[in-house]
């Protein structure tokens, strides 16, 4: 199976955090009633799934599908996917390429809210870079739009 796809509409968006964030980030984030599955339960539990079924599996979606992800590389080799299948992106960056889970979390509720308030899918496809910035005790984040 290609990730389970309900038989419902698609008219609010999802947001799928891929394997380069923590899947109990995305299950926490749910629980609080945000639009927000992890690619680990989307994709029948596997632990690895190619950017490429992820872009395929949201492009179905139609302009719904926001996809999380920590990987620079994904951005620039799957640009033309990106934009053919018109899913948003969020790039999370990581100091040194890691980020511990509690970090992820406190990131990515303020800014997954945010997004979705702030920007529609439904009018135009967006790309997004956030990362921490600050101490430990009062991390902020900074979001800034970035062309694909």
């Amino acid at each position: 199976m290609n990730g389970r796809m309900d038989s419902e509409v698609f008219n609010s968006p999802l947001v799928l955090i891929d394997h380069s964030l923590v899947n109990s980030v995305a299950n926490a984030l749910a629980l609080v009633g945000l639009p927000v599955a992890n690619a680990y339960d989307t994709f029948d539990q596997r632990d690895s799934v190619k950017d490429e079924e992820i872009i395929e599996w949201l492009g179905r979606r139609g302009p719904a599908g926001i996809w999380v992800h920590a990987d620079d590389r994904a951005k620039k080799r799957h640009k033309t996917d990106i934009v053919s299948n018109r899913i948003s992106t969020i790039w999370v960056r990581r100091r040194s390429g890691k980020m511990p889970a509690r970090s992820q979390l406190r990131l990515l509720a303020h800014v997954v809210p945010y997004v979705l308030e702030t920007y529609s899918p439904f009018e135009k496809p967006f790309h997004i870079t956030t990362w921490e910035h600050g101490s430990d005790v009062r991390p902020r984040a900074r979001i800034q739009e970035y062309q694909l």
